[in-house]
């Protein structure tokens, strides 16, 4: 028997499953799409995707991109269909890395699809495999700011701080629960840092305006409005990303 065989034999059936979806990662199709998708090319890569599934239909990878392309196009009920077929053949893997981006991946078409608590679960199991995700943390702070449980929302955007000091996400998403408290004084400082490590950061100064204002600052906030606009160009604006925080 060949010696490769019998070592495959005696490994963990885990590592078996890992085994045969790396193989995946390395087959034409899937390679050629991901090369696609990258480059923005969605219908190319989904018709190479569909080659891909036809010759490996348990390419929990080649699942997981196509659950994408369907959210990208705001197609959810595929894009559903899609994670839980990546999920079905990834689980079996226990490969943390795969099974947190996919957790991920479900939680946010759950998010599209107005299903709360089904976000909620999933980016706690996307979680689980990846403490450190500051997507999933992202998410999660979103989640309770969205739900008014700002305590909650503080721990996640919290944690983002302590693991990417120099993002300014989690200070935005800590001001905005200090300004859903009306506690805009605090509210700035967390803006201002924010500013500190990126200093184009739009959104920043929009919230900060915010405070300002209610502040009785007018001349600041407008000031601040100015400076958000001016770097605006390149990044939402302050009503859709406060949406998202």
């Amino acid at each position: 028997m060949d010696i490769v065989k019998i070592i495959q034999w005696f490994q963990p059936k885990a590592k078996k499953q890992w085994r045969i979806q790396e193989e995946y990662l390395h087959s034409f199709h899937y390679m050629y799409a991901w090369n696609l998708y990258h480059q923005g090319q969605d219908e190319d890569a989904c018709k190479e995707l569909c080659q891909e599934l036809k010759m490996n239909p348990q390419n929990g990878a080649a699942h997981l991109m196509m659950a994408d392309l369907h959210y990208r196009h705001a197609d959810y009920g595929n894009a559903l269909k899609s994670a839980n077929s990546a999920l079905a053949n990834l689980e079996p893997t226990k490969n943390a890395k795969w099974l947190s981006k996919a957790y991920y991946r479900r939680g946010l078409i759950y998010r599209s699809l107005s299903e709360p608590d089904k976000l909620r679960e999933d980016i706690l199991k996307s979680l689980t495999y990846d403490p450190e995700s500051d997507d999933a943390l992202f998410e999660l702070g979103n989640y309770y700011f969205n739900m008014k449980q700002y305590d909650s929302s503080d721990i996640y955007f919290g944690k983002m701080t302590e693991i990417k000091p120099y993002n300014p996400i989690g200070y935005l998403g800590l001001g905005c629960n200090l300004q859903a408290r009306n506690e805009h004084l605090a509210a700035i400082g967390q803006f201002d840092k924010a500013i500190k490590v990126d200093n184009c950061c739009s959104s920043a100064y929009a919230f900060k305006a915010e405070s300002l204002y209610a502040l009785g600052k007018k001349t600041d906030a407008f000031d601040a409005i100015i400076t958000s606009l001016i770097y605006d160009k390149n990044e939402p604006t302050a009503q859709d990303r406060k949406s998202v925080v």
